[in-house]
């Protein structure tokens, strides 16, 4: 029983007929549910917009008798009569007023009242309420009317003696010239009119279940379309929606649940409703989801009967390949000849598993092939990785000597590019040596030069004065001759002038000494700026060169540095070398094993093959 239940031919009509019954199910329901949204807002839709078409009626009742009272308290004859009260002015205002009456369907009198609030005529005739009180007789309306002193509709309708219903409306009568309050004017409206002809017009479209109501803030009832139902209270749950604008209400009422649709009037705290049960908008959503329960039991019971049977009749070719899968998990690729409808998917199965043999065949004897190429060449590959071992081997002997020559020779490199750098930085400071001996021997030779023109200048003065010596030496000589020809009388002043005559002599003689031990010295300061010219060349030559030596040094020390640093990299490289080297050697180590493990493999796939019987 276990092994049958667990047969595809049970278990797939089992699913299908499952998933298709769900499916069904969640497919009918959603639909059943929308199709009830979409009713019931139909439903809700009509007759809210039914509800608005009544609003607006009594909108429009409401407006129009407000805007003809207004006119008519604003009659020239009304306000004549108000503010004269003349005989010949009631007359007219009561035939002005008797015409208005009988021309508006919905009046019943016109009354004039005082500004207490007494009524002082009416245009019917009828005096029964003459001389009484507005507020005695409206109450709600005197109030209502008096905070605001402008065309006023009372918000509640009231019975009279014969058992009809009427309201009323007062508006104001002002005076034209100053706008003063005169009084009012009472309209006394036939709401039982209205009634009528709202009745009769619900009757025609409103079934026995629906109800017709206007109702005040004191869900007082001012309209309903069945007439005995007028002047009652409407169902208490209505009071929580009196100062809502429109909506739905749902409440329990004579045994089963209502819903309300309402909105209010524009012109007056009233609201026009539609109530009734609930089961009258959901008795067409039921029955839809009646007849769609009985579509999805009908197709759930007819899926499944013919889920079944196409089910088995195309799954039982699946049995014969069953049977020749098991054979060939035996190893028996030789299967019989079977034929299958092409044209479905278990034709194709079969046959796409017919054309698996074949290939598997075809595998299994190309593998057999391979396995036996394969079991050569790991034969052949374990000898080679063998010979490859001993030669890697020798050579990372062979470089890791290598390493150790590079590394010395780098040493060495090193060494030198150190002395150069050194020699270099000594060549710069014979540099600047030069340099700072050239600029001393450059500032002697200015020196030299100055002290040159210098005695230029006291050569050019021991002139002046050799020539002073010899001017003074004549005017001496001169000053003789003149003392000796003045006789004794002169005596003195040769005397004077033979001593001024021996200074100039000496004077001139000293001049000459000076004059020749300057250019002794001239010549001197000459040679010596000579040699200190050929000095400054020789050192400025010295310089020249040694600042080709500094640069030769410079490129020296530069090629040294680079040589140390080609000759790292080298080093770097050859150790580089040197481990992958190793590393080569250990990985041919690792192919040597893996040849040796998969001629192993190789060998026992030979083994395993032989479990296949071809044809």
């Amino acid at each position: 029983m276990k092994k049958k239940f667990n047969s595809l031919n049970v278990q797939i009509p089992i699913v299908v007929n499952t998933f298709i019954a769900v499916l069904l199910i969640v497919s009918i329901s959603t639909l059943v549910q929308m199709s009830k949204k979409a009713i019931d807002k139909a439903s809700y839709d009509g007759f809210a917009t039914t509800i608005k078409g009544y609003a607006t009626f009594f909108d429009s009742l409401v407006e129009n008798q407000l805007i003809l009272s207004d006119t008519y308290s604003s009659f020239t004859f009304v306000i004549n009569y108000m503010q004269n009260r003349d005989t010949e002015g009631e007359a007219n205002m009561l035939t002005v007023l008797k015409l208005m009456s009988a021309k508006n369907p919905y009046v019943k009198s016109l009354a004039l009242v005082e500004k207490d609030g007494t009524i002082l005529n009416n245009s019917n005739g009828d005096n029964t309420d003459v001389g009484k009180n507005v507020n005695q007789l409206y109450q709600d309306l005197w109030r209502k009317y008096d905070a605001v002193k402008k065309p006023t509709l009372s918000d509640s309708i009231y019975k009279t003696t014969d058992g009809k219903w009427i309201t009323a409306i007062i508006s104001p009568i002002t005076s034209r010239t100053d706008n003063t309050y005169l009084g009012a004017l009472l309209v006394v409206l036939d709401w039982q009119k209205v009634i009528d002809e709202v009745s009769s017009t619900a009757g025609e479209v409103l079934t026995h279940w629906i109800r017709l109501w206007v109702f005040n803030k004191d869900t007082l009832l001012v309209m309903h379309n069945v007439p005995s139902e007028v002047g009652k209270l409407a169902p208490a749950e209505v009071k929580t929606i009196v100062n809502n604008t429109e909506g739905k209400l749902e409440f329990q009422n004579d045994g089963m649940t209502k819903v309300c649709l309402y909105t209010s009037i524009k012109n007056q705290p009233w609201h026009v409703a539609f109530s009734m049960p609930l089961s009258f908008i959901e008795q067409q959503s039921s029955k839809i989801l009646k007849i769609g329960i009985m579509i999805g039991v009908i197709g759930i019971i007819l899926s499944s009967i013919i889920g079944f049977l196409y089910i088995k009749n195309i799954m039982s070719p699946l049995k014969v390949l069953v049977e020749e899968a098991k054979e060939m998990s035996k190893g028996k690729f030789i299967l019989r000849q079977f034929k299958f409808n092409k044209y479905n998917e278990i034709g194709d199965i079969a046959y796409s598993f017919k054309d698996m043999r074949n290939a598997l065949s075809k595998i299994i004897n190309e593998v057999n092939e391979t396995s036996e190429k394969i079991n050569n060449a790991a034969l052949n590959l374990t000898n080679g990785s063998d010979d490859l071992s001993a030669r890697t081997e020798a050579q990372a002997s062979s470089l890791e000597e290598t390493a150790s020559a590079i590394e010395q020779m780098a040493s060495t490199i090193k060494s030198s590019a150190s002395h150069s750098v050194e020699g270099n930085d000594m060549m710069i400071a014979s540099k600047k040596a030069v340099e700072n001996g050239a600029g001393v021997i450059s500032e002697t030779t200015r020196n030299i030069e100055e002290v040159y023109e210098s005695s230029e200048k006291i050569k050019s003065i021991t002139k002046t004065i050799e020539d002073i010596a010899f001017q003074t030496n004549i005017l001496a000589l001169n000053a003789s001759v003149e003392a000796a020809r003045a006789g004794d009388q002169g005596r003195g002043f040769a005397v004077v002038a033979s001593e001024v005559r021996n200074l100039a002599q000496n004077s001139q003689s000293s001049a000459k000494d000076i004059t020749l031990l300057i250019e002794n010295i001239y010549e001197k300061i000459n040679k010596s700026a000579e040699t200190a010219r050929e000095s400054q060349s020789i050192f400025n030559d010295i310089q020249s060169k040694i600042d080709g030596t500094a640069k030769i040094m410079q490129e020296i020390s530069t090629t040294a540095v680079e040589q140390q640093t080609g000759v790292d990299q080298v080093n770097v490289a050859v150790s580089k070398i040197d481990g992958i080297t190793q590393q080569n050697a250990a990985l041919v180590d690792e192919t040597a094993n893996y040849a040796k493990e998969l001629l192993e493999q190789s060998e026992n796939l030979k083994s395993i093959m032989t479990f296949f019987k071809m044809d």
